[in-house]
C-alpha cells in the first residue's frame, strides 16, 4: 500500500457494504479465480469484517452467483440504454458491445471464464442468460430461423470467449511466428464480426 491518505473510508450501511463486497469479489475472482480466493481476502479488499460476507450472501458460492447475475444484468441494462430490445442492431454491431462495451463487460466475462475453467457447473453461475438471448434475438430479427439463430449465437459466444481466454497465448504465438499482434488483432476482430454475414 502506498502512503496515500486519500483512501476511502470503509463502507457503511447495508447497500454500501453489499456493493463493496460484490466489487471486491469481482476483482479477486477475475484475477485469482474463485477457488483461490478466500472470503477473508474479499472482505479485506472491501474493507469490512469477513463475517459480513456470510451475513449478506450466506456463502462464497452464493456471492459468486449473485455477482454474475448482477454483472449480467448491468451488461443487459447497458445494452438497453443503447437500443430498443424489439429492434436489435445486426449481430456485427452488437458483438463489440457484448464483448467489450464497458469495463463491467470485460469483468463479467473474466469471472465467467474463471468459474468455468475451474469446473463450476453453469447452473451454479447463472439462472438466466439475458445477453445470450439478446444475440439470438438479433440473429432472428435479421433473417435467421430459430435453429440457425441459436447455432450462430453459440458459435459467436464460443469464438468470443475462446478469444478472451487464449488472447495472451495467441499473441505470444503470433509474435514467435514473426507476426505483430497489434497489427493482426484488428483484422481478427473484423473477420470475427463479419464471419456469418
Amino acid at each position: 500500500m502506498s502512503g496515500n491518505n486519500t483512501e476511502q473510508p470503509p463502507p457503511r450501511g447495508r447497500d454500501e457494504t453489499r456493493a463493496a463486497l460484490l466489487s471486491a469479489a469481482a476483482q479477486c475472482f477475475a484475477v485469482r479465480g474463485i477457488r483461490n480466493t478466500s472470503v477473508r481476502e474479499i472482505a479485506q479488499k472491501a474493507r469490512v469484517n469477513h463475517g459480513l460476507v456470510h451475513r449478506h450472501f450466506g456463502s462464497k458460492e452464493r456471492l459468486l452467483k449473485t455477482l454474475l447475475s448482477e454483472l449480467s444484468n448491468r451488461v443487459d441494462s447497458h445494452l438497453d440504454s443503447l437500443y430498443d430490445q424489439d429492434s436489435p442492431p445486426p449481430p456485427e454491431q452488437l458483438l463489440p458491445l457484448i464483448f467489450s462495451g464497458t469495463s463491467e463487460v470485460g469483468l463479467h466475462w473474466r469471472v465467467v471464464l474463471r468459474a468455468l475453467l475451474e469446473g463450476i457447473p453453469p447452473e451454479e453461475l447463472q439462472s438466466q442468460f439475458p445477453v445470450f438471448k439478446r444475440l439470438v434475438s438479433s440473429y432472428r430479427v435479421h433473417g435467421y430461423d430459430e435453429t440457425k439463430a441459436l447455432a450462430e449465437a453459440v458459435l459467436t459466444f464460443s469464438t468470443g470467449l475462446g478469444f478472451l481466454t487464449f488472447q495472451e497465448y495467441l499473441a505470444a504465438a503470433v509474435e514467435d511466428s514473426g507476426g505483430e499482434w497489434t497489427n493482426l488483432k484488428p483484422r481478427l476482430m473484423g473477420r470475427f464480426l463479419t464471419r456469418s454475414t
